[in-house]
């Protein structure tokens, strides 16, 4: 049943396409068969993989000393062995009880997904909370051709997503249509059953924006990077030993891929390879250059070290931006609808996708290294569901985002929303932005440089220690417990360096604060724009503000300024996006820009 249901009803090319439901209402459907033996063999391995690390120690020396002769060693690993089939049959035996028990009911009104093999367990999901429907495939499931369906409701971050495990490609993509379809009809209030309404054409998959010819400009973006011909696509290529044909679904009226320029430099500039880079030097200037000052006789193994330690670090950098693009490997965003999907991964594949209805904020992020390069990383803010999973390493550059872009040239980002979203073509342009007053620099530099500069408390902390123990070597003479006093010297030294050097950024990045940061509004969205170090512009449809306010302190008052603040649904809890020292004006004019104003006619951006 579940590998047979897919079905198309084409219509002219270009046009509405009505889609027959695969799944008939109030039938249980089964996963498919290898989440028996494959979800076995991979808990198995996990199993067996902790047990040896953890008894390791005890295991070999319980083998040498049992008889102490080979044959009896033998004896020994033979009895591991049949152990360990015992476990695995055990296993698989317990997985063929909740295969058993697993299944998921396409209902009138809602979603059921029953499990459970002693504690039953059923989860229901109104067609009319479904907000994305996602594809996750680890390296195993994707040889497999099977993947993992997740299906995030309107709960927010606090809910966790159900999860649909082992099912086939096409039957993924079949559930994620079929839900889509009902949840369409629940909207729109069809009285009659989903599938006759469906079959009957009752639902028409939504028109597309025109077909927007991004590669015109930008060949290579569309056409990819070297690691795109092994990706594969959720959608079509790669689809595994058990992979099925694929699902018929609304055409693709917008896409982009990743150049091998982008490619390789978003994987260069991640922000992960720079802490490590960062992380590695500070060890080395702490640990080799007292041994180098204080210890002429090992300074040579502090020197010798050093090669050793950059060679290290260029390992692991190495490795690091490996991972990071075997992660966007093979990425492609795309506008299909009224959704906006992305997928990625070369050895652990990802597909996301979310309604328009559903994004919370579009949001532009640069770090320092891609602010020098003029790049940036373009993602959606959307209200995340967990997921239940323990899948964290999909190099995520904004956690609680669909990134729709990790690489981009600044001057390149309104081609890319105008053709994702061409929805969100009336938000404001640089020039709207109202700038921060002169008096926000001071503020900023007394904020960030003395209040919130924890390298100065730091600094000040170490320094008064060093006195202290400077007064009582001083009092006491420098005694055997004092003989590595100029040691500790040295490294407050080090450590007052780094401050220094920390503080002159934040210095730095003040005052790019000053001279960058702003907000606009019109009748339809707000936009802020935190500038620094590292940049971060966010625009909000109207619609999404959950709240706006401001929120002043005393210095403030003497200075006329205000912070101002905005809420949105996305994030845990919601999201905050704050903006300092703005003048008491504008300030005035943030609060009176979410009062309803009925004489304004503002066109709906979704809810």
């Amino acid at each position: 049943m579940e590998d047979s249901l897919l079905q198309r009803n084409d219509s002219t090319p270009g046009a509405s396409q009505a889609y027959e439901v695969v799944y008939p209402t109030g039938q249980h459907n089964r996963v498919h068969h290898s989440y028996i033996w494959l979800n076995s063999l991979v808990a198995f391995l996990s199993v067996g993989a902790v047990t040896l690390a953890t008894n390791a120690g005890s295991l070999v020396p319980f083998l040498l000393d049992w008889g102490g002769s080979g044959s009896n060693i033998a004896l020994g690993i033979l009895l591991l062995l049949l152990v360990g089939v015992l476990v695995y049959g055990l296993i698989v035996g317990i997985s063929l009880l909740a295969y058993k028990n697993l299944s998921f009911v396409f209902e009138e009104r809602e979603f059921s997904l029953y499990s459970g093999i002693i504690t039953k367990r059923r989860v229901h999901v109104p067609y009319a909370r479904v907000q994305s429907v996602n594809h996750r495939q680890s390296l195993v499931q994707r040889i497999a051709g099977v993947c993992t369906v997740e299906i995030d409701t309107a709960g927010g971050a606090n809910n966790k997503a159900v999860r649909i495990p082992y099912v086939t490609l096409g039957s993924g993509e079949a559930i994620r249509r079929d839900l889509f379809v009902r949840k369409a009809s629940s909207a729109v209030g069809a009285a009659v059953q989903v599938q006759q309404a469906a079959t009957s054409g009752a639902w028409q998959a939504p028109v597309p924006p025109p077909m927007v010819q991004a590669g015109s400009s930008a060949s290579a973006e569309m056409q990819g990077n070297v690691l795109d011909t092994n990706a594969g696509s959720m959608v079509a290529d790669f689809r595994g030993v058990y992979g099925d044909e694929a699902a018929g679904m609304e055409p693709v009226s917008f896409e982009r891929a990743l150049s091998n320029k982008e490619l390789l430099f978003a994987s260069v500039s991640h922000s992960g390879i720079e802490a490590t880079v960062i992380a590695t030097l500070l060890m080395m200037a702490v640990g080799v250059a007292p041994l180098v000052v204080f210890a002429p006789k090992w300074g040579w193994v502090g020197l010798a070290v050093v090669p050793f330690a950059v060679l290290f670090t260029l390992v692991v950098v190495a490795f690091s931006v490996g991972m990071v693009a075997l992660s966007f490997g093979g990425f492609a965003v795309r506008r299909r609808g009224s959704r906006i999907e992305v997928e990625r991964g070369i050895l652990q594949r990802d597909f996301s996708g979310m309604d328009i209805d559903r994004i919370q904020s579009v949001v532009v992020k640069q770090s320092f290294v891609r602010r020098c390069m003029g790049y940036c990383e373009v993602s959606l803010g959307r209200v995340s569901a967990g997921s239940g999973s323990e899948n964290s390493n999909q190099a995520k550059l904004n956690t609680g985002g669909l990134v729709v872009h990790p690489f981009l040239r600044l001057d390149q980002v309104d081609s890319l929303l105008d053709g994702l979203l061409p929805e969100y073509t009336d938000r404001p342009v640089a020039a709207d932005f109202k700038s921060l007053p002169d008096v926000a620099l001071r503020r900023g530099m007394v904020r960030r440089c003395i209040w919130r500069n924890s390298a100065f408390w730091a600094t000040l902390t170490v320094a008064a220690a060093q006195i202290v123990a400077n007064v009582l070597a001083a009092d006491r003479g420098v005694s055997r417990g004092y003989e590595g006093l100029g040691t500790v010297n040295l490294l407050c030294v080090v450590l007052y360096g780094v401050a220094a050097v920390s503080t002159v950024l934040i210095a730095v990045g003040t005052v790019w604060w000053k001279r960058g940061s702003g907000f606009a509004m019109n009748a339809r969205y707000l936009a802020v724009c935190n500038d620094g170090l590292t940049t971060e512009t966010s625009y909000f449809p109207r619609q999404k503000v959950q709240d706006v306010f401001t929120r002043t302190n005393p210095f403030q008052r003497m200075a006329r300024t205000t912070t101002i603040n905005a809420l949105t649904a996305a994030g845990v809890g919601g999201s905050y996006t704050t903006l300092w020292d703005v003048t008491e004006e504008d300030g005035e004019a943030w609060l009176e820009w979410l009062k309803p104003k009925p004489q304004a006619s503002v066109s709906p951006v979704g809810s």
